[in-house]
């Protein structure tokens, strides 16, 4: 499959936006800059794709990587941000990752080829994780290439470099299933962190495993605000029925978010998912922003049915209540859209 390079970025707000609210990508072009938790993340984000005709191993598939990439995450290192490199299987569902220091150390002047097991993609669906080890001839000594589902992503990111010193896929296994809370992002989750003992090291030491989700404090006086000035409508669809929420135009990750009326919009659980996820956005002078590349992507990874609903939602205005002084700010408004589309810091 050809996989638009352009769109890759999609793969990473995919796998994340569950996973923790203070998320937000700063910039999409490879290799992508995002935070996540208050960390600077920098990830080369590849599509995982046959490794060619000359290919002995049918079972072998890779990411390859410019020496212009190696450079600049090298540099991001410099300055601080957590290198990841990162591959994604078909349809983004499982994701293959590769020890930041084995590539950056590799000695190629042009194009470095890093391989993955086209079998992992399934091992990972089905049991949780897949593991690989090959000994890197530059780094004199064992290295690691992980596979798990793309739920798991943020949790990797978090524990990269301990989860790289794993020498058996049992112990990555036994981490997701004794601690589910740390990466299903559908559980019920408090604020703060989670640590785990897990026993992944080569010398069988304990090691520990941190997740953290941020979840910011929602304001009661701010939502009751938002749904009266509504009627508890959404501002797209009109629909009430119980299903509106008050959403933030500048999200609560950003240091721009206030709690007040000109900052906030109603919308129903689907159109406050669609706006989040950066797909239908409300924008200045009541209009609908439909991002289009985001469509492509999608279409892409085969999950784009649907999407004739919302451009007819896009072809019309939006609703916003009768006092002026309750409009959205158009200000926000911009920005909002620019934080979503991973535009802006």
């Amino acid at each position: 499959m050809t996989f638009n390079k352009d769109l890759l970025h999609y793969f990473l707000e995919d796998a994340l936006q569950g996973y923790s609210e203070d998320f937000r990508i700063t910039s999409t072009k490879n290799p992508v800059k995002f935070v996540l938790n208050g960390k600077k993340y920098s990830a080369h984000v590849s599509y995982v794709h046959d490794s060619g005709n000359a290919r002995t191993n049918e079972d072998e598939a890779r990411i390859q990587i410019s020496r212009t990439m190696r450079d600049a995450q090298k540099e991001a290192f410099r300055q601080g941000d957590v290198i990841a490199f990162i591959g994604f299987y078909e349809n983004g569902e499982v994701f293959a990752g590769w020890e930041p220091n084995y590539i950056l150390a590799s000695a190629a002047t042009t194009v470095t080829s890093v391989y993955a097991k086209k079998s992992h993609n399934q091992a990972a669906k089905d049991f949780g994780a897949a593991l690989d080890i090959k000994v890197s001839p530059v780094l004199g000594r064992e290295t690691q290439t992980l596979a798990f589902p793309k739920n798991v992503l943020g949790l990797y990111l978090e524990n990269i470099d301990v989860l790289h010193e794993t020498r058996d896929v049992q112990d990555l296994r036994r981490l997701l299933v004794s601690a589910p809370e740390l990466v299903d992002a559908k559980s019920t989750f408090k604020d703060g962190k989670v640590e785990y003992n897990f026993l992944g090291a080569a010398n069988r030491e304990k090691k520990v495993i941190v997740s953290q989700r941020v979840s910011y404090a929602r304001n009661p006086k701010f939502s009751k605000a938002i749904l009266d000035v509504y009627n508890g409508a959404c501002a797209v669809c009109g629909k009430q029925l119980g299903i509106v929420e008050a959403a933030h135009i500048v999200p609560h990750s950003h240091d721009a978010c206030v709690d007040d009326i000109t900052n906030g919009i109603a919308l129903c659980v689907e159109h406050h998912k669609l706006y989040d996820n950066g797909l239908l956005l409300p924008h200045i002078n009541k209009r609908l922003f439909l991002n289009d590349e985001k469509i492509i992507f999608l279409r892409e990874i085969g999950r784009d049915a649907g999407i004739e609903d919302v451009r007819e939602k896009a072809r019309h205005e939006y609703t916003v209540p009768q006092n002026t002084a309750h409009h959205p700010n158009a200000d926000f408004l911009d920005l909002g859209l620019k934080i979503r589309l991973g535009k802006v810091s």
